[in-house]
């Protein structure tokens, strides 16, 4: 089994590790020549023809004549040839902070048991064992320092600092020292998909491809870019997020109006609500007005963690809303309809939009809301289908979830997808009794443990693992079993900048007390209430650097991607050791070349010489021409003043014919009379 064979069964990954290959120097065409690599995967597709400038010439086929006849033709003008040269492009020196070049102590070739025939990949970088802290010094004494390399291709030196550099610096030296691209012969916008051959790289179709990749490089470049995690930009997305400013607005018809029957049955009214129920004092955590959480939501999430209710969610039509009240008055001091309801359009009828209520219950398990539902309101319980008419909740993140949903506008019962946020006729939920931003699933997943797991996990779950490579720890669960997790930051959560909008009278404290929400895991804060108002917020970022556990499809895809890795680190061992003897041999050959360059060097500096003295000749045969020229002049000037005499001379002629006769027809006149 050959070296090269080992390679080639990487083609059994993932596509979602490609990427990362790449990164460490990689390249594609090495892998498209396996037998059992589906080409299909990365076809580039066809390069569209392009017009070419055509040299534009007579209609009869000829060359045109040139105007001054007596220019000097362009093959007798001076022509410099140039040496030609061949730049060798000299292996990077090595430094002590990244990776270490060994020569060996004798020129001797070696062949190793398992050659590899794979494309020059990046130097490995071992990083210290710790993080050390390196203020940039100055362009001319930069040190190379091992840093995590970005997910993504930017203008950026991820193998040394975070830094921003020029692009001319990227396509000329860093593409080709940390990547070995060759810009003549391959596209480095895309770290070496695209080959020619040498000389072919201004053809229109390489062309193209170099351009539209060079588009989506700088794309890509802006959007890491922009990512930046300083504290200033932290404390600016803060300042911006959208939730920070929401004010909610209750029972909004958003264009809708008003059926006369129904707000007579109280179909747009508050029913069996039962503030008592949800207690406010000290022992409870408020949330501010105008979130739409208010100071109750905290004492509903408890009571749920009791166990002592059965929670639905119910939906009721606005022809059996009046049934629903009437039957349910019986046992109104067996359940209770939280404040958070709406009303909804969503479902289509036959003969049009079908009004509903949808709203949360909870009642005591030994109540007759069950019965009453099924024989009285007359509704399948529970139904099935896309839009069921009764769902019991089955913990607490179901629960905040719930009420999430029937505080929002963009929700639809009839599943789908609202296209456009902004259009209020793809929006179903109204009239809703408090409503709620997207961002306060955060802040009521903190009222009960596990609630930030189980939002994480929900958003994270698919995304692509291969960006967090860099920064994923492996750890072990509670069982012994290897767990990969990476920083809560390095996901993207888009709740990260929020802040949760409690009650201006509590404030975070270090000591422990009774209040407290829960961030992630064991991680609290721990609140106190006070009697002046305090101006102060508790922000998510205090779990940025919490570590999020991968879903189990990522954590396949993560041990994939770390094989892959492990497996390149091999290659690149076994390859520059043999490298190395193939550059010196090459450095031998190349000083032959440089001698028989100079040779030739010398040929040329006497043709130079040989031309320099045609160049007189061709001078002074050019002054000859100068002063015939002028003879010419000298002839075109008589020939000039002679016609003018010639042309007076006639005029006069004209003038004397022109006066005899006149005299002659006056004789003639004369005579006759």
């Amino acid at each position: 089994m050959t070296v090269q064979k080992t390679v080639f069964a990487l083609d059994v990954l993932p596509e979602t590790i490609l990427s990362t290959l790449l990164q460490n120097g990689f390249r594609l065409g090495d892998f498209r020549k396996a037998k059992h690599y589906h080409q299909k995967a990365y076809k580039l597709p066809p390069p569209t023809p392009a017009h070419t400038p055509v040299e534009e010439r007579p209609a009869s086929g000829k060359r045109a004549l040139a105007k001054n006849y007596l220019e000097v033709p362009s093959r007798y003008k001076k022509m410099r040839i140039a040496p030609a040269t061949r730049r060798i492009q000299r292996p990077p020196t090595p430094e002590p902070a990244t990776s270490v070049f060994i020569p060996p102590p004798a020129p001797v070739f070696v062949s190793p048991p398992a050659p590899v025939f794979v494309s020059p990949p990046a130097p490995v970088f071992v990083s210290p064992p710790a993080p050390v802290v390196v203020s940039p010094p100055a362009p001319e004494t930069l040190a190379n320092v091992a840093a995590p390399a970005l997910p993504e291709p930017t203008l950026t030196d991820n193998e040394t600092y975070n830094e921003f550099f020029l692009f001319d610096r990227f396509h000329r030296q860093h593409a080709l020292e940390r990547h070995y691209l060759q810009s003549r012969k391959q596209c480095v916008f895309c770290m070496g998909l695209r080959r020619w051959a040498h000389g072919e790289k201004r053809l229109p179709r390489n062309m193209k491809h170099v351009v539209e990749c060079f588009k989506r490089f700088l794309d890509d470049a802006r959007d890491a870019s922009s990512d930046g995690e300083t504290e200033a930009s932290e404390a600016k997305s803060d300042e911006v997020c959208e939730c920070k400013t929401f004010e909610s607005h209750p029972r909004d018809m958003c264009g809708r109006r008003k059926d006369r029957m129904n707000e007579y049955v109280g179909f747009y009214d508050s029913v069996f609500e039962k503030p008592d129920m949800w207690p406010v004092d000290d022992d409870t955590v408020a949330f501010t007005e105008a979130s739409g959480l208010g100071k109750d939501v905290y004492g509903m999430v408890q009571r749920y963690l009791t166990g002592d209710l059965n929670w639905f969610h119910i939906m009721v039509k606005y022809d059996a809303f009046n049934i629903f009240c009437q039957e349910m008055e019986s046992i109104r001091d067996q359940f209770v309809v939280l404040p958070f309801w709406c009303l909804c359009d969503g479902l289509v009828s036959g003969t049009g939009r079908t009004q509903h209520r949808h709203m949360i219950v909870a009642c005591e398990p030994e109540s007759s809301f069950e019965d009453i539902w099924k024989h009285k309101v007359r509704y399948d319980f529970p139904s099935s289908g896309a839009a069921k008419k009764c769902v019991k909740i089955q913990d607490p993140f179901h629960l905040v979830r719930t009420i999430l949903y029937v505080s929002q506008r963009k929700a639809a019962c009839d599943g789908k997808i609202p296209k456009n946020l902004k259009d209020l006729d793809q929006m179903s939920h109204f009239h809703m009794n408090r409503p709620l931003h997207e961002h306060s699933i955060a802040f009521l997943c903190t009222l009960f443990p596990g609630g930030m797991e189980d939002l994480l996990l929900e958003q994270n779950s698919n995304k692509n693992v291969v960006g967090w490579e860099e920064a994923s720890v492996s750890v072990r669960d509670r069982w012994g079993h290897s767990k990969w997790v990476v920083p809560i930051h390095v996901t993207g959560w888009k709740f990260l900048n929020c802040k949760i909008p409690l009650d201006p009278h509590y404030e975070p404290t270090e000591e422990t007390t009774p209040l407290y929400l829960t961030l992630y895991g064991d991680k609290k804060v721990y609140l106190k209430k006070g009697e002046v108002e305090q101006d102060q917020s508790c922000s998510l970022q205090r779990i940025r650097d919490e570590m999020y556990v991968l879903s189990r499809k990522q954590q396949n895809v993560m041990n994939q991607v770390k094989d892959g890795k492990e497996k390149v680190k091999m290659a690149q061992e076994s390859h520059w050791k043999c490298k190395v003897a193939e550059m010196k041999a090459e450095r031998d050959v190349f000083k032959m070349e440089r001698d028989v360059l100079k040779s030739k060097e010398n040929e040329w500096r006497t043709k130079e010489t040989e031309m320099k003295m045609e160049r007189d000749a061709l001078k002074s045969k050019e002054n000859e021409w100068k002063i015939e020229q002028n003879m010419l002049k000298n002839e075109r000037d008589m020939f000039k003043t002679e016609r003018e005499s010639l042309i007076t001379e006639n005029a006069r002629l004209k003038r004397s014919l022109t006066s005899v006769v006149q005299m002659f027809s006056d004789l003639v006149t004369r005579l006759i009379t």
